[in-house]
């Protein structure tokens, strides 16, 4: 490949055998090379491929444990997004930063974010450790991760995030669309109730709407958009507007015409209306 370094080449076709070798030698190979068309070093390829004793190898040997590739991605981004939980343990014992992305990349790079994201790997109690060992390195816990770790189902990690945020993080948009974690947990195709409750508890607003590239949805919509019966269950217990439009900034009665664009038609639409006949809402509202 060329502009690329033999090492890096080892690595990237995956022979960890020939790279220890490599990295062996005397002197010892340049780590700080990058390949030219993606920016990626040796490091950030063994970190992304989860080469525990190889990462350890090039730390000792000074390897940067911060040097991004074209896009932004360090080395413990990629760890994180790839699920090597040892792997960044390493790297954040070595002093890399876990507090952002690189400088002028985009905020889903930083590791935490990719940890949290749709692609990242780790799952469960590997998720959990992983952002509490970000966390306690300095990351920041804000919207974007976690309307991430909500989307996803991961309480554990829900929770870890609420507790080390500032009050208010759970009604904050995480993203462009304007969502809120909580609108993110109730559209997820894995919809946990604990996720929910837990946003709740942490004082997530249960009748926020959305910014216009939703349309100003609610968590009670979306719920009932995509089939979750027990999540608008639990969001009008928790006291869920059924039949409600927000017009002007206030909450007025849908008229007939407009009951289309209400949770109720929708959570009916879509075969959710029994949770919303459990709280008695589908009766009162006809």
């Amino acid at each position: 490949m060329e502009g690329t370094t033999p090492l890096i080449t080892a690595l990237q076709y995956k022979h960890p055998h020939i790279a220890a070798r490599l990295l062996a030698a005397d002197p010892p190979p340049d780590l700080t090379a990058r390949v030219p068309v993606d920016g990626a070093s040796a490091l950030f390829v063994a970190s992304g491929e989860g080469y525990t004793d190889l990462v350890r190898e090039m730390l000792r040997l000074g390897a940067p444990p911060d040097l991004p590739n074209k896009h932004g991605a360090t080395p413990l981004s990629h760890a994180a997004l790839r699920g090597h939980l040892p792997v960044l343990r390493l790297l954040l014992s070595a002093g890399a930063r876990a507090d952002g992305a690189a400088e002028g990349a985009s905020a889903a790079l930083a590791p935490l974010h990719a940890a949290v994201s749709r692609e990242g790997r780790l799952r469960g109690r590997g998720l959990a450790e992983a952002v509490a060992a970000l966390l306690a390195a300095g990351a920041p816990s804000d919207a974007l991760a976690l309307g991430g770790a909500s989307e996803r189902g991961e309480v554990a990690a829900v929770r870890l995030l609420l507790a080390a945020a500032e009050p208010g993080i759970a009604n904050q948009p995480g993203g462009r669309s304007g969502a809120t974690a909580l609108m993110k947990g109730c559209a997820a195709g894995s919809a946990e109730d604990e996720v929910v409750a837990a946003l709740l508890d942490g004082g997530a607003s249960v009748n926020a709407t959305a910014g216009a590239a939703m349309s100003g949805a609610t968590a009670l919509y979306l719920a009932a958009q995509y089939g979750h019966a027990h999540i608008c269950r639990l969001l009008l217990q928790r006291g869920a507007w059924a039949t409600l439009l927000l017009r002007r900034g206030a909450w007025v009665d849908a008229p007939i015409a407009e009951l289309h664009v209400t949770p109720l038609f929708v959570a009916a639409e879509r075969g959710a209306v029994d949770a919303l006949e459990a709280v008695g809402s589908l009766r009162s509202s006809l």
